[in-house]
């Protein structure tokens, strides 16, 4: 009798063991559930993907091009020159290249861009912008100036003016596909103000 009474004090504990065990098992896949769930939101909240329709940012993006668009990038710091922004513009969205940033004097003369009175670097460019009319931009306060890397296929600060920064969605980050394209689109050396 003594046998059987250790026997079911012994089972009764096992049996506790493994409930315990369960519990743990049940807490540690939902704390695996629940983490997913919050990277997925931030994810969902942070990004968006990009198709590029038209050539106005040849030869950087091109028709068909999927990009990574960072939805957060100027929450935490201020936009830079040469970054590529995605922007509202009346019913459509635009990507362009930030030029001038707030405050900056952008004047272009012969086809080329000059920023506070320096020429600016445009390595990106397509081809040698068409020679148009001098044009002369001090950059409002709350207002990008941005332009397109096909210069002479581009709607862009030029024939609208420089747009407001609450209408950018964010910054084009990087090329995603097709995968014989996929890059970086953050400048490598930011030039600051």
């Amino acid at each position: 009798m003594i046998e059987t009474w250790e026997r079911g004090v012994g089972s009764k504990t096992k049996q506790r063991e493994r409930l315990e065990w369960r519990w743990v098992v049940h807490l540690v896949a939902l704390g695996l559930a629940t983490a997913i769930a919050v990277i997925a939101v931030w994810i969902f909240l942070s990004f968006r993907i990009g198709v590029i329709l038209s050539q106005s940012m040849m030869p950087t993006l091109k028709p068909g091009d999927h990009y990574l668009i960072n939805l957060r990038a100027f929450r935490y710091e201020a936009p830079r020159r040469q970054d590529i922004v995605v922007f509202h513009a009346e019913d459509d969205l635009l990507v362009k290249r930030i030029i001038g940033l707030p405050g900056d004097k952008v004047n272009i003369l012969w086809g080329k861009v000059y920023v506070n009175d320096q020429p600016l670097s445009e390595t990106y460019l397509l081809e040698e912008p068409i020679v148009e009319n001098p044009l002369q931009v001090q950059v409002p306060e709350g207002q990008l100036f941005v332009l397109g890397d096909n210069r002479n296929n581009s709607d862009d600060s030029r024939d609208f003016g420089p747009i407001n920064l609450d209408t950018v969605l964010g910054r084009a980050d990087r090329i995603l596909s097709p995968s014989s394209r996929r890059l970086s689109l953050l400048p490598a050396k930011a030039p600051t103000r």
